[in-house]
């Protein structure tokens, strides 16, 4: 079986990895009956979401702080429409774990490359799903429900260069966090770190 983490960011969801075992590794597959069939059935289980609350700041100066805090939701699939609450409250989010890390455009392909942990680093990269008990429910047409959200204060980027923030849901095994798999990523805006001394630039807002 495929071990699979999607990736969301402007341009929506992608798969960022997997894990295959058996003959079939490395095999590319035809679209088929029994693919589609699979993807509905996907289509039809609730999922998890990461969104930023806030992105970091356009540039910053080399040594300056930066803070970002993530929203954790699930999606509901019309099936459940009626029963969000319910499905809500049956998540466990105790076994969630979120981990920040950087990530770099690649210039040739436009892939983004994982970067080495070295050069994050700040007062927590990791951080457990906090629940947000006065959240209100949302509308009776939406399918997507909050459950709590991330903290990451203080990051702090070690070197200067173009850079984005990776935070990555991990599913663990157990309460020792002893290993886990990955569930979900999401990707923020790119963040330039300068060597100069130059104050915070704000991040301008599509409108």
């Amino acid at each position: 079986m495929a071990e699979r983490s999607y990736l969301r960011d402007s341009t929506g969801p992608r798969v960022i990895d997997s894990c295959v075992g058996g003959s079939n590794a490395g095999r590319r597959t035809r679209p088929s009956r029994t693919t589609t069939s699979q993807r509905h059935q996907k289509n039809e289980r609730p999922s998890l979401e990461l969104d930023f609350v806030n992105q970091p700041p356009e540039g910053v100066a080399l040594g300056y702080p930066v803070g970002i805090s993530v929203k954790v939701s699930l999606r509901l699939p019309p099936t459940f429409a009626a029963d969000r609450r319910m499905a809500a409250s049956t998540i466990d989010t105790s076994h969630l774990l979120a981990v920040a890390s950087l990530v770099a455009d690649n210039p040739r392909n436009g892939e983004r490359v994982p970067l080495e942990a070295n050069i994050l680093t700040g007062q927590k990269l990791f951080d457990s799903v906090h629940r947000d008990d006065q959240q209100q429910m949302p509308a009776l047409s939406s399918r997507v429900v909050t459950l709590g959200y991330l903290s990451f204060p203080s990051l702090l980027i070690r070197q200067s260069g173009l850079f984005r923030f990776r935070i990555t849901l991990f599913k663990m095994q157990n309460h020792n966090n002893a290993g886990g798999t990955s569930v979900v990523a999401v990707d923020s805006e790119p963040i330039k770190v300068d060597r100069r001394c130059v104050p915070v630039q704000p991040r301008r807002h599509l409108r």
